[in-house]
């Protein structure tokens, strides 16, 4: 990772990993955001579990009395092929639920991949970040507009350049989950 410091401005967005004190037992992925000032703010791409696809009411306590309350605590509690095993035995919740439920939290570390494109993106065959970084960003913005005009999704798909973006993002990202 390149230290903040030999960052340039106007390099948008710079990811970096931020560890926590022990105490908290997890890292976050955050965003630098910013026009003139490249290190004005900062946001947590983590968002609420119960906005993931799949995910009920009753669901999403089971897994907040496990301590998992976003999509980056699920990440972290889901990350191996064990881990989501053991998650599976303390929540008696479906392995393979787990890993669909996993696999919707790694898209949404993607800036711009969440709620109706998540949704989008799923339907187009796009199951897992490494599946959307071996895509070609054409094609998968024509697979885009074919799924979303048969079954009218959002009035507002996501154009060639949002796809591109993402498709870039997919490929810098570092591996969320193992299988």
């Amino acid at each position: 990772m390149v230290p903040l410091s030999a960052r340039k401005p106007g390099k948008f967005p710079i990811k970096f990993n931020l560890s926590l004190p022990e105490s908290h037992n997890s890292s976050r992925m955050f965003t630098l955001i910013g026009k003139k000032s490249w290190y004005s703010q900062i946001k947590c791409m983590a968002i609420p579990l119960k906005q993931i696809k799949g995910i009920s009411d009753d669901l999403a306590e089971a897994f907040r009395k496990q301590g998992i309350s976003s999509s980056m605590d699920f990440l972290d509690a889901a990350r191996t092929a064990a881990h989501r095993k053991e998650l599976s035995a303390r929540t008696h919740v479906d392995t393979r639920m787990i890993l669909e439920i996993a696999n919707r939290c790694d898209l949404t570390r993607i800036r711009g991949v969440a709620g109706i494109y998540s949704d989008l993106l799923e339907e187009a065959g796009i199951d897992t970040v490494k599946e959307l970084a071996g895509r070609v960003a054409e094609n998968l913005h024509k697979k885009i507009r074919e799924v979303n005009e048969a079954k009218r999704l959002t009035r507002r798909p996501p154009h060639l350049g949002a796809i591109q973006d993402w498709i870039a993002q997919a490929r810098q990202l570092d591996t969320g989950l193992e299988y």
